[in-house]
């Protein structure tokens, strides 16, 4: 199938980098990392400025900054208190996807055309999350826009919005490493096309997508359309229930509207807290 008959969704992509580390409640300039299996999952721009990085060993870490706060990672945690900036966003962009604690995804051209374009709705956002969450420990927000999710996420790495039609002029010059980090191809693949020469994901899309068929199977049609600008994944989509209804009665009865509003205003305030992240909708 040709790129030009595949479907690639605008998509916008929210990125709160090294979360977890916002999520045990980092000082802006603290040195803080988290481990998972030993091994530094996430860190505050201060560790990182001391020679802290992902990946390394605890004991590593401490020769590299011996005042960095070490803290276990806890996904639970990390989701618990990423709530605040779903809610946030949610407000105004009332159809999302929440995948790890940190990232939000959605479509972009409804509430692109909601706040009078792209730069505005990017603008927007930032704002919100700002205000819902203190992240000067790792940063602050990025927030990308590009055609396909692969090029959405690249893009927030670099708080860029891709011109419609040019995600795969962008993407040609990333190096091919971003495959593992955020596209979670396996690494041993990675290092393979590294080892035939294939630096750029540029290069991999100028193969003959049969090539890398033959060779790696499915997952070799996966990386050049990643590669090639043609990542057609939409964000999940979690549609109401058809027919489902509420009836809430008043005792004693209400006789002005204004009441009605604020009642249903609170309950709707109420019902959105408890809504489990893996469950909220996102964008069409």
């Amino acid at each position: 199938m040709s790129m030009s008959s595949v479907d690639v969704p605008r998509l916008a992509v929210v990125q709160c980098p090294h979360w977890p580390v916002v999520a045990v409640g980092a000082q802006p300039a603290e040195p803080v990392a988290v481990l998972h299996a030993n091994r530094v999952v996430a860190h505050s721009v201060a560790a990182a400025a001391a020679g802290v990085r992902l990946g390394q060993r605890r004991r590593e870490a401490q020769a590299r900054c011996e005042l960095v706060r070490l803290e276990p990672a806890d996904p639970a945690r990390d989701s618990r208190c990423f709530e605040p900036v779903v809610e946030a966003v949610i407000a105004s962009v009332p159809r999302l996807e929440v995948g790890d604690p940190g990232t939000i995804t959605f479509r972009s051209i409804g509430p692109a055309r909601y706040f009078g374009g792209e730069h505005a709705m990017v603008e927007h956002v930032r704002l919100l999350v700002e205000q819902a969450v203190a992240l000067d420990a790792v940063g602050g927000v990025r927030v990308g826009v590009a055609d396909g999710r692969f090029a959405a996420v690249l893009a927030a790495q670099q708080q860029a919005i891709v011109p419609p039609g040019e995600s795969a002029l962008f993407l040609s010059s990333q190096p091919v490493r971003v495959l593992a980090r955020w596209a979670e191809v396996p690494a041993e693949l990675v290092h393979l096309l590294e080892r035939l020469g294939l630096h750029r994901l540029g290069q991999v899309a100028g193969l003959p997508v049969a090539d890398l068929v033959a060779r790696f199977g499915p997952l070799g049609a996966f990386v050049h359309r990643l590669a090639a600008g043609g990542d057609d994944r939409v964000p999940g989509v979690h549609e109401p229930p058809v027919g489902v209804g509420v009836q809430r009665v008043f005792e004693p009865a209400l006789h002005h509207s204004d009441a009605v509003v604020f009642a249903d205003r609170k309950s709707t305030r109420l019902n959105s807290s408890h809504i489990p992240l893996s469950r909220m909708p996102s964008s069409a």
